[in-house]
């Protein structure tokens, strides 16, 4: 019953990673379209609110929209590379983190002095 609760808990956690995982891109997602979604209500937004189209207005426009376009195009991208650039250093940032070995830990034999591959003398086990 101890494996199984442990089993049950780590799928807890896996579940809460996949659903972050899974919720993001969504997100991401919405972003991205909600902005090109702009591009086309603009015309309609600015008819309802009275403003007269003029050449000079509706090409200052569509050339700032053009501008535009290409950071909300690679906008899902920046975000997934800082996401992974993040994760990177919070992995460099442990391993880095943690104690050096003890030289009394280990002993190296020469090569071919022993028939044993592997052996362990007072070896303490844990599972945390």
């Amino acid at each position: 019953m101890k494996f199984l609760s442990e089993i049950l808990e780590l799928r807890q956690a896996e579940t809460g990673w996949l659903r972050k995982y899974v919720y993001k891109p969504a997100m991401i997602s919405y972003v991205f379209w909600g902005g090109l979604l702009v591009w086309w209500l603009w015309p309609l937004l600015v008819l309802l609110i009275g403003i007269p189209l003029e050449s000079g207005k509706v090409l200052s426009a569509l050339a700032t929209f053009r501008i535009l376009q290409v950071p909300i195009y690679n906008l899902p991208d920046s975000i997934s590379m800082i996401v992974q650039t993040k994760v990177s250093l919070d992995r460099i940032a442990s391993f880095i983190s943690l104690d050096d070995l003890k030289n009394d830990v280990l002993e190296k034999l020469p090569r071919g002095s022993s028939d044993t591959a592997v052996e362990i003398v007072d070896g303490n086990f844990s599972n945390q």
